[in-house]
């Protein structure tokens, strides 16, 4: 999964309230599961794992961020709703 560092590249943080989100290409996961129940077919269990993990680790790494100075940068993230808002692609894996 590709880390926020993308998105925050080049943006001045002055302990102002931004919005960040990063257009990304593929399918969201409840696209595909629909898909799959319609063929009878489940996501494996490693497969749900490997997106928990991918998903959980992206969250870590943007909420462990801080400025130059060690300070946290205090990123808040809402609407975190994996089956909605995780899309997986061919190119990359899960975004």
């Amino acid at each position: 999964m590709a880390q926020p560092q993308e998105a925050l590249r080049g943006l001045e943080m002055k302990r102002r309230r931004v919005v960040l989100s990063e257009a990304t290409s593929g399918k969201p996961v409840n696209t595909l599961l629909t898909v799959a129940r319609a063929r009878g077919c489940y996501f494996s269990e490693a497969f749900t794992l490997y997106m928990g993990a991918e998903v959980a680790a992206t969250l870590a790494y943007a909420h462990q961020r801080t400025d130059d100075a060690g300070i946290s940068l205090g990123i808040v993230t809402r609407d975190v709703n994996c089956v909605y808002r995780t899309m997986v692609s061919t190119d990359s894996g899960p975004r």
